[in-house]
């Protein structure tokens, strides 16, 4: 009696990699957040950033209050808007959209980049195999999923730092 092996098509080894990869991805991403109650680094200014949106009734503001040091509110916006509508629509901390929000958003982009290696290289099975190899590439992720991972909300949403 002959046994029949199933056998994966590419396309199946590609979705099984990809997962494989977000699996991955979303675990070295949230970690860090998983370890504190605080956003990783540099959470406190963006904190601020994001509360001064409310104080101003969503004005953008000339300075940030962080620290009563008048420090230029130069930072892109989109970012902190995003969270301020966020916390603000489904009563959200902002401490928990500074936490969560930037490893979410960043693991988007690991979909994001299989479709555009899967384009370029041509082969959905070699840009799954890519994308796995990006997915744990601390440039990818590393200073993104730390509050200022908000700060360029906007430009990493664009693909800019790939």
């Amino acid at each position: 009696m002959k046994i029949n092996k199933p056998q994966f098509t590419q396309l199946q080894w590609a979705g099984f990699i990809i997962v494989i990869a977000l699996l991955f991805g979303l675990f070295i991403r949230f970690f860090p957040t998983g370890q504190t109650s605080f956003p990783p680094n540099d959470g406190g200014m963006f904190l601020s950033m994001i509360q001064d949106l409310t104080h101003s009734k969503y004005i953008l503001p000339e300075y940030t209050s962080y620290n009563l040091l008048q420090i230029p509110y130069a930072y892109p916006p989109f970012g902190f808007y995003t969270a301020r509508i966020i916390s603000d629509i489904f009563q959200v901390s902002e401490l928990n959209i500074l936490r969560f929000l930037p490893p979410f958003v960043n693991s988007i982009s690991i979909l994001v980049f299989y479709f555009l290696a899967s384009e370029i290289l041509k082969s959905k099975t070699l840009g799954a195999i890519v994308t796995c190899f990006y997915a744990l590439k601390p440039g990818a992720f590393g200073w993104f999923v730390m509050g200022g991972g908000l700060a360029v909300l906007s430009h990493h949403e664009l693909g800019l730092h790939i």
